[in-house]
């Protein structure tokens, strides 16, 4: 399959194709592709995936979903914020 899992830009003030980086994330956003714009956010993925050992076709002790969704099973005690703070 030629599908895009996953986008990794990270931009520094080095960087000199901004508009090729912008457009790169522009275009993740666009079509719900997972971004990572941060190294300590990419070494803590791939530190994740490596614990987590992958099997064909899937990662076995991830269970991605979305953040409404996670929302919708966390419990009072769990939550970081009040039930009438906005998420």
């Amino acid at each position: 399959s030629n599908d895009v899992g996953l986008v990794i830009n990270i931009p520094t003030h080095e960087s000199k194709r901004l508009e090729d980086n912008y457009l790169m994330r522009r275009s993740a956003v666009d079509f719900g592709i997972p971004l990572l714009t941060n190294m300590n956010l990419v070494k803590c993925f791939t530190d994740a995936v490596y614990k987590n050992k992958m099997e064909p076709g899937k990662m076995l002790g991830l269970h991605p979903q979305s953040l409404f969704e996670h929302y919708e099973t966390e419990s009072e005690n769990e939550a970081w914020t009040g039930p009438r703070e906005f998420h």
